[in-house]
């Protein structure tokens, strides 16, 4: 639909509210903040930390199967050059 959304704690917001409380003064805040090229986001941040934190993880044991498989080629290589005489 042309929009992005941002969930932002009501922490972050509450400084930027300039007089009493009502939705349009909190919508302009909230305006506000999202609008501000500084301002992070630390729940989506460590979110983003957490899913990246698993696929590491992920990967990390797929390369470490990988390395293992490749590791027991080698030896059952150097076992058939060694049994046949040939360089292989």
């Amino acid at each position: 639909m042309g929009y992005d959304v941002h969930l932002i704690p009501p922490i972050y917001v509450k400084p930027y509210v300039k007089r009493g409380k009502s939705d349009a003064v909190d919508a302009e805040a909230i305006c506000e903040v999202v609008t501000r090229p500084t301002m992070s986001h630390p729940a989506r941040e460590a979110c983003i930390a957490e899913r990246s934190l698993c696929c590491n993880k992920d990967w990390l044991c797929w390369y470490e199967d990988l390395l293992k498989l490749v590791a027991k080629e080698d030896a059952r290589v150097r076992l058939l050059r060694t049994i046949l005489g040939v360089a292989l």
